[in-house]
């Protein structure tokens, strides 16, 4: 089972290439402790990836939006006014990473709670999102701990 998130990522500031991101996810583990360890560890770089990547897309395109600003305040020569703009474009990048990162820990939320629902026996069709699982194989069943785990990390991840 996979969880695609489906907005493109940027890999890093110095890479150009936007490329779509898939993060594996092993709906097929039990809550045994010594196997959860190993998904997480699996899975975080994916997400470390992910994260950065739109950290550097919105990053990159408040820079796009905001760079003939600074240049013609760079053309008058007052500092402080130069000033006064980079802070500008510093707040509005800062705000443009954090709305990524929300919309990107909300999608890993839908799907969190959407695997909770089906470890404690919804059916796929009457799952709130069931577009989260279109055309993925789930498996016969999820463990009731692990979908209450699964749920509980993506909530601590929003708060």
């Amino acid at each position: 089972m996979s969880f695609t998130y489906s907005r493109t990522a940027r890999i890093a500031a110095s890479v150009s290439e936007i490329v779509p991101v898939t993060i594996s996810v092993p709906l097929n583990l039990s809550t045994n402790p010594s196997s959860i360890p190993a998904a997480l560890i699996a899975i975080s770089p994916a997400m470390i990836a992910v994260s950065a990547g739109l950290n550097a897309e919105a990053e990159g395109q408040v820079k796009e939006a905001w760079q003939e600003r600074l240049d013609a305040a760079r053309r008058t020569e007052e500092r402080s006014f130069v000033k006064r703009m980079e802070e500008l474009a510093g707040d509005e990048a800062f705000g443009a990473c954090r709305r990524e990162r929300l919309q990107f820990l909300s999608a890993i939320h839908t799907f969190c709670a959407q695997v909770f629902l089906l470890s404690d026996g919804a059916a796929a069709a009457d799952l709130a999102n069931p577009e989260v699982f279109a055309g993925r194989p789930l498996p016969s069943r999820i463990d009731p701990g692990l979908g209450l785990l699964a749920v509980r990390e993506a909530e601590a991840l929003l708060y």
